[in-house]
């Protein structure tokens, strides 16, 4: 995994990192083929992933944030400072968020595609 730091609280992923971490999106039905229960139920998913290159949402996630039957979030992402406690701030990535786009096809039935930017 290759983070640039580039100023005191702040870093960039290299290519290389996101196209990891694209496939594995896509791998996980995060391309808009997977069909998922809820709207929200790729976040889950994507703390797993980024999780093993030691990133994290740096976003508060809740519910009300997925609401209706289609909708479209950017939520950032930093890297973790300290592995035993993920919620300690860490270093924001500034060159690449996460894009969260959701439609309801049927009633329990959620497409969901995510990226990063």
């Amino acid at each position: 995994m290759k983070i640039i730091k580039t100023k005191k609280y702040a870093a960039r992923i290299d290519q290389s990192l996101k196209n990891r971490i694209g496939q594995e999106l896509n791998s996980a039905g995060l391309d808009g083929n997977g069909r998922f229960p809820e709207s929200d139920s790729g976040v889950s998913v994507i703390w797993e992933i980024l999780k093993k290159y030691g990133l994290v949402l740096s976003d508060v996630m809740n519910k009300d944030l997925f609401r209706g039957e289609r909708g479209h979030k950017t939520f950032n992402i930093e890297k973790i400072s300290r592995e035993e406690d993920p919620f300690t701030p860490g270093e924001d990535i500034e060159n690449s968020m996460i894009v969260y786009t959701w439609e309801e096809l049927m009633p329990g039935k959620f497409e969901i595609l995510v990226y990063l930017s």
